[in-house]
């Protein structure tokens, strides 16, 4: 089963994906965007249920978002809907 976090109240979604397409491609990849929040597919290792792997995914983020004005944003698991 594929494991998602979100990344919510980006004022550019669009963008943040774009800028992320290809950084973390190991780790988390874009999966799709809408209404302010960015939906990353993230590795088989990786448990968007554990505090400590959403504060490590944010970390790695925070490297790169705040390029694009991205600074005021947050993390949660995702799961898709059917």
């Amino acid at each position: 089963m594929d494991k998602y976090i979100e990344i919510k109240k980006l004022s550019n979604p669009e963008r943040a994906f774009q800028r992320l397409e290809n950084e973390f491609i190991d780790i988390m990849y874009p999966d799709h965007f809408s209404n302010g929040s960015l939906i990353m597919l993230v590795d088989v290792g990786i448990d968007p249920n554990k505090t400590e792997h959403i504060v490590w995914l944010k970390e790695l983020l925070d490297k790169v978002l705040p390029e694009i004005g991205e600074a005021d944003y947050f993390l949660t698991p995702y799961t898709p809907e059917n």
